[in-house]
């Protein structure tokens, strides 16, 4: 939802043809994970980056890919990326390498979602 418009009330609306199909689960690591970090200012001043990198505009997300890119390639045993949140300051995103991560690295966290995910 990154490059929707919110609304007067500052939602965003997510028309049923781009959710069909999905579902949302909540999910906790079922061990630490090595993430690389772009959270802070002296994350992105180590690879000679400032916020540009993690709240550019989406004209630039191929450019952002290309970063992504070389991160991984610079940190072999990492199995992904942390940055804050654009959209959620108070919050983290962070994107995984599927091919890096170790076996069933993931559970079923409880919470207000069905174990089994929300179906959308």
């Amino acid at each position: 939802m990154r490059d929707l418009d919110p609304d007067d009330a500052g939602s965003r609306f997510l028309h049923k043809p781009a959710w069909r199909g999905r579902q949302l689960s909540r999910l906790e690591t079922a061990a630490d994970l090595e993430l690389i970090s772009v959270r802070s200012g002296a994350d992105l001043g180590a690879i000679g980056q400032d916020t540009w990198l993690t709240w550019c505009a989406a004209d630039d997300y191929p450019q952002t890919r290309a970063w992504a890119q070389c991160l991984r390639d610079e940190a072999p045993t990492a199995v992904g990326i942390a940055w804050l949140s654009k959209r959620e300051p108070a919050g983290e995103s962070c994107v995984v390498f599927a091919d890096r991560l170790p076996p069933d690295p993931f559970l079923i966290a409880p919470g207000p979602l069905d174990p089994q995910g929300l179906r959308l």
